[in-house]
């Protein structure tokens, strides 16, 4: 069974990836055995955590009120073993799993474990397909949250371009139980690191790499590592334990 939000939503996905890579994508028609009217959304939210800028912000932002009438009532975190961890690596993740847990319990929220092979079974652009792999796997949970966060990757201010999760497209994977919100593109990532600064167990434990050796940790040298060790250094704040070094290397990015 399938809402009529979620096919109605679904059209006009298409249509801006039809539009953005006309090239790569097509229009495909949808059957479903049974149309559900009038679908209730439970009442909560529930957020993909990974320990990142992006995810840390959105969850500490609404959970402290500092989002308007914005704010979600976030009452679940979800991390995805399978996506930035590949899924034959347990070790990583449960190392990860943990940090954010031990993170999270800063602010009296929970976190559950979704594992999936998604990674190792399709064959589309990763960078094109993460926001609706994402919304997928926490549709795992919308019997317990009504409302799905997505960590927004770009600000308002940047130059909006085909992305997996974009304020466009995050929108149109809802159905008529399960409220996709693209939550941050108010702020810059400097600015996401400024406001995390004010919450010591989520920047201590920043969690950004996903390209060094160990998968449970930062390496301090890829892109993303110094892209953040710089965001923090903007600010004129100390770089956090969470990194190997508070020397910036930058000879290989």
């Amino acid at each position: 069974a399938v809402s009529k939000e979620l096919l109605s939503n679904l059209t006009e996905f298409q249509d801006v990836w039809v539009s953005w890579r006309p090239e790569k994508y097509n229009r495909v028609s949808i059957y479903v055995e049974r149309l559900t009217l009038n679908s209730k959304i439970k009442s909560g939210a529930i957020c993909a955590f990974s320990g990142g800028v992006d995810a840390s912000f959105s969850v500490w932002r609404n959970t402290e009120n500092r989002n308007g009438a914005r704010t979600q009532a976030i009452c679940l975190c979800a991390m995805v073993h399978g996506f930035d961890i590949p899924i034959d690596d347990a070790r990583a993740f449960h190392v990860a799993f943990s940090r954010a847990e031990a993170t999270l319990s800063s602010l009296d929220l929970t976190i559950r474990a979704i594992r999936t092979n998604y990674r190792n079974i399709s064959k589309l652009d990763w960078n094109q397909t993460h926001g609706a792999a994402l919304v997928g796997a926490l549709s795992n949970y919308k019997g317990l949250a009504g409302v799905c966060v997505l960590a927004s990757g770009e600000p308002y201010s940047g130059t909006l371009r085909p992305w997996g999760s974009s304020p466009i497209t995050d929108h149109l994977l809802s159905s008529g139980e399960l409220a996709v919100v693209h939550d941050g593109a108010s702020h810059t990532r400097t600015q996401k690191v400024l406001a995390l600064s004010e919450w010591p167990a989520g920047f201590e434990n920043l969690k950004v790499c996903w390209e060094g050796e160990f998968k449970d940790r930062n390496c301090g040298k890829c892109e993303k590592c110094v892209r953040t060790m710089l965001n923090i250094a903007a600010n004129n704040l100390p770089i956090p334990p969470c990194f190997p070094s508070r020397v910036i290397i930058l000879d290989d990015v």
